[in-house]
């Protein structure tokens, strides 16, 4: 059984051909993401990721790692700090926030940093709900 207090971490990077595949496969092909040329142009001044990009490490982290077993997602409120890069290293954390045992249901705060210059990029919290862990 899980905890409140108990942490999880991790460090993440993507690539081009990682933001390519997602612009894909949602037909979100905005320029900022794919156009070096037009991203220039820009307050980024290079092409940033989709956002979502980012959020979906924590669908990963909570159903393979931590917790694991294939919890259901009930919510997950993302706000975007910063711009994210590819070819950047970003460390990910989660915090267990809160459990309530009588639904089985747990709260997450998790963040994505620069791993380099230590600024937040992303916040996020979830809720999940999994008999055998919460």
């Amino acid at each position: 059984m899980y905890k409140e207090g108990q942490e999880y971490q991790e460090e993440v990077s993507f690539t081009q051909e990682q933001v390519q595949a997602f612009a894909d496969f949602s037909n979100d092909t905005n320029p900022i993401h794919l156009d070096a040329e037009y991203a220039a142009t820009t307050q980024f001044k290079k092409p940033i990721m989709h956002g979502m990009i980012g959020a979906s490490v924590f669908s990963k982290i909570y159903a393979m790692d931590f917790p694991g077993k294939a919890p259901v997602f009930l919510t997950h409120n993302v706000s975007f700090k910063r711009p994210m890069y590819v070819d950047t290293l970003y460390e990910v954390k989660v915090v267990i926030t809160h459990i309530d045992q009588d639904r089985h249901i747990a709260t997450f705060a998790g963040t994505i940093s620069d791993k380099e210059t230590g600024k937040t990029c992303m916040v996020v919290e979830s809720k999940l709900m999994q008999k055998e862990l919460f």
